[in-house]
């Protein structure tokens, strides 16, 4: 029912007002006080409990017209559908667009969202406390092995990389079961280098099933280990980086 179907109109109080009274009436005084009782109990109360009757009911929201820009419901009922229909959940929210939350203080640290500002200002903060917007400070080596970041940059790019072959039938079998293999190198030097050791693909399997792995480098030697002896020649990769003169 529309809620214009409530309004007062003149013939729902006509002959209840006290204009329908005659000029001077000849009624009691209890008639009288009905008479003037009579409008708001016949006509206004009726209709004021039936429209508050009808806004209270279950589909009361849905004979209140409304029309809000963006959203094409035209009453409060098909717009509260039409919200509840697009929000997020609140268990793993889908968010589309740019979506914005208040930026935390750096010093945060709570389940509360981190913005990209707050993400930008921490980063910031790291960077001027511990030095690193001074491009000559050690921060940029850990280990203090050079004090200029552009040099240390330099010696950690100076690598070559090497390729060693243990071939099957010189492993050496040693007293606790396991084998081992020395193999000469020229470019096998223990001091100011470090060595990164990884199967070829090739012999990633047999690298894997036998445990091989690198022991000890000497001058001009590296020496290899086995659990098991590789029925196959096995090729190791190795990446020789320079230290710059100081332990690893």
């Amino acid at each position: 029912m529309a809620l214009d179907t409530h309004k007062i109109k003149s013939s729902d109080y006509e002959g209840k007002d006290i204009a329908a009274l005659p000029t001077r009436p000849t009624i009691s005084a209890a008639e009288l006080q009905a008479a003037f009782d009579r409008l708001v109990k016949e006509v206004v109360v009726p209709k004021f409990n039936a429209l508050i009757e009808e806004l209270a009911g279950s589909l009361g929201a849905d004979a209140v017209g409304k029309t809000i820009s963006g959203m094409s419901g035209q009453s409060a009922g098909a717009l509260l559908e039409e919200l509840a229909a697009k929000k997020a959940p609140l268990e793993s929210p889908g968010l589309t667009g740019t979506p914005t939350a208040p930026t935390p203080d750096t010093n945060a640290n709570t389940a509360q969202l981190a913005t990209t500002a707050f993400v930008q200002a921490v980063a910031r903060e790291l960077v001027l406390n511990t030095g690193a917007a001074d491009m000559t400070k050690a921060v940029y080596d850990p280990q203090g092995k050079n004090t200029d970041v552009f040099a240390f940059a330099e010696e950690a790019a100076r690598h070559s990389v090497l390729v060693v072959n243990l071939s099957t039938g010189d492993w050496v079998e040693l007293a606790d079961g396991n084998y081992m293999q020395t193999v000469t190198a020229a470019d096998a030097e223990p001091t100011d280098y470090s060595y990164i050791v990884a199967p070829a693909p090739e012999s990633h399997a047999a690298y894997g099933l036998a445990g091989i792995y690198m022991g000890n480098v000497e001058s001009g030697k590296f020496t290899f280990y086995a659990t098991t002896k590789p029925e196959t020649a096995v090729l190791v990769n190795m990446m020789k980086i320079h230290t710059t003169g100081e332990e690893a």
